[in-house]
């Protein structure tokens, strides 16, 4: 295999996994806005005086004043599969909105550096983002999980850089 081949191949790779990360999220868009939802209204109801006052002691002062205060947040409700939508889309669409900001911004860093620099560095940031999206269950809840994929469409908006030819 030549070169150039070699080369192709890997474009073809990296194209396909920048479009993966795109719609691999779409199957479950909804269960997991519903989830995050959710989430984030039983914690905050649990939370208030639910903490025995025997296990308080191992929680540092500021662990206690976060669990205390927590009441004093917006309170999300519980939502159905139904108003799932909206909040589905924002999710799926954050993508494309970091994407299209920084589209320009990448093909000038191409330009400037080179595009196996780009390549490269935006790979890893997208490796990054999709760590951070996998733990907004964990970390963060639906905004999070928003912000999450908005930043792995600003690292993944390398679409034009991937089809450019040198010439």
């Amino acid at each position: 295999m030549n070169k150039q081949s070699t080369s192709v191949a890997i474009l073809c790779m990296i194209s396909f996994i920048q479009a993966y990360c795109l719609v691999g999220v779409f199957p479950y868009a909804a269960y997991m806005t519903i989830f995050l939802m959710n989430q984030e209204v039983s914690s905050d109801g649990m939370v208030d005086d639910s903490i025995p006052k025997n296990q308080q002691k191992h929680l540092s002062r500021r662990q206690l004043h976060m669990l205390r205060n927590v009441g004093n947040r917006h309170r999300y409700t519980a939502i159905s599969a139904e108003q799932a939508g909206p909040y589905a889309t924002l999710l799926t669409t954050s993508f494309m909105i970091g994407r299209t900001c920084t589209a320009h911004f990448w093909g000038r860093l191409a330009d400037c550096y080179g595009r196996r620099f780009v390549l490269l560095a935006s790979l890893i940031g997208s490796g990054l983002a999709c760590l951070w999206f996998g733990m907004t269950t964990i970390y963060g809840g639906l905004c999070g999980a928003v912000m999450a994929r908005g930043m792995l469409g600003a690292w993944n908006s390398i679409v034009g850089v991937t089809k450019v030819r040198n010439k």
